[in-house]
């Protein structure tokens, strides 16, 4: 019996540490792909900050919805690693930019698929641009059966292509600018948004204002 409890001891040990090896290379890889996109988002002025920008939207989202210390870090990797399907389709083909292959969740989910990371993640990284009404791609999802992570990503992208594509404005602009934005949104409320979602989104925006919306990730 002693024995048998030394070697289930030693055999646990051993699974710690493949588990902590495990990790240490996942991390290792997810660097080395968000490295990659950031070099690709660099290229273009619009979209230089993206994905930090992204990130740092989904910092203050979780705050709002009340996430706890694990939904948040979920939240904050699949923001994180929400575009890296772009690495791997311009290995297909090198004209590509970012924001110009919508397959790009499919691929990011198959790039990832084989990693220790949470299936929200997994699945935000596929689900990211599917609508609730079912007009999103790449599968058409509706509703319950998109994941929360990508239903979040969903609008907070918008929100920061929206900043991408004015953030040169002149000071007089920004009310205005910040005005359309939350009309936008709600536009879009049950069509591209969960409706339980643009409520939180707006009052974040009238928060933050537009000068730190802009700020944000910079």
């Amino acid at each position: 019996f002693q024995n048998l409890i030394k070697s289930l001891t030693v055999t646990f040990g051993n699974l710690l540490d493949f588990q902590e090896h495990n990790y240490s290379i996942s991390e290792s890889v997810i660097d080395t792909y968000y490295d990659l996109l950031r070099g690709m988002e660099k290229s273009k002025k619009s979209t230089y900050f993206h994905t930090p920008r992204v990130v740092a939207f989904a910092d203050k989202f979780s705050i709002l919805l009340g996430l706890d210390a694990n939904e948040k870090e979920t939240l904050l990797l699949a923001a994180k690693l929400h575009d890296i399907g772009y690495t791997g389709a311009v290995e297909i083909n090198e004209q590509l930019n970012v924001g110009g292959e919508l397959e790009h969740p499919l691929i990011g989910e198959l790039m990832v698929k084989m990693l220790p990371i949470h299936s929200d993640v997994k699945n935000g990284i596929r689900m990211h641009h599917e609508w609730v009404n079912g007009s999103g791609t790449p599968k058409g999802l509706t509703g319950s059966e998109i994941i929360w992570t990508g239903k979040i990503l969903s609008i907070l992208e918008y929100i920061t292509e929206y900043i991408e594509n004015n953030q040169e404005a002149d000071e007089e602009e920004w009310d205005a600018l910040e005005t359309r934005l939350i009309k936008s949104l709600i536009d879009r409320t049950d069509k591209q948004f969960d409706i339980v979602l643009v409520p939180m989104a707006v009052n974040m925006i009238r928060a933050l204002k537009w000068e730190k919306c802009v700020q944000l990730g910079v």
